[in-house]
């Protein structure tokens, strides 16, 4: 049961992102949740048969929707993406690309403000620690009900 639970997240999460194949823009304050393509799962489970992969994006899926609520309220866009490009485009209208290839991680998240560098962290991270840098980054408060 707890396998078939863990397929499920994995093909939600999978399912909901862009197609790897698009480079995507963002614009505006976000929280982009960036993870491998169908493709990229494919190969890395033909070869690699101990299920760690699994286990990687059960857990990234579970806290990435786990705290996606909590950026509504502060008109934070929320994005899950299988792509590789990503494209920041400043207030200054200035451009900055960024693909995820360049680290051999599975998974991670961006975070964006258009007046600053976007934050980039690899792996999984709980969603307390994605609550704390998201804090921290757009200057909110997230974690502390005052």
């Amino acid at each position: 049961m707890k396998k078939l639970f863990i397929v499920l997240l994995i093909i939600t999460a999978i399912l909901n992102c862009n197609s790897k194949n698009e480079s995507v823009t963002i614009k505006d304050r976000t929280v982009l949740f960036f993870s491998i393509s169908q493709d990229e799962y494919d190969k890395i489970t033909s070869s690699d048969k101990s299920g760690d992969i699994d286990e990687i994006l059960s857990n990234f899926s579970y806290f990435a929707n786990n705290t996606a609520e909590n950026f509504k309220k502060y008109n934070i866009n929320v994005l899950m993406s299988a792509s590789y490009r990503f494209k920041f485009i400043y207030a200054d209208k200035k451009v900055e690309i960024f693909d995820r290839r360049k680290k051999e991680d599975w998974v991670g998240f961006i975070m964006f403000d258009k007046n600053k560098k976007p934050k980039i962290k690899y792996g999984v991270s709980t969603d307390i620690e994605i609550l704390n840098s998201a804090q921290k980054y757009f200057n909110i408060n997230l974690l502390n009900n005052n």
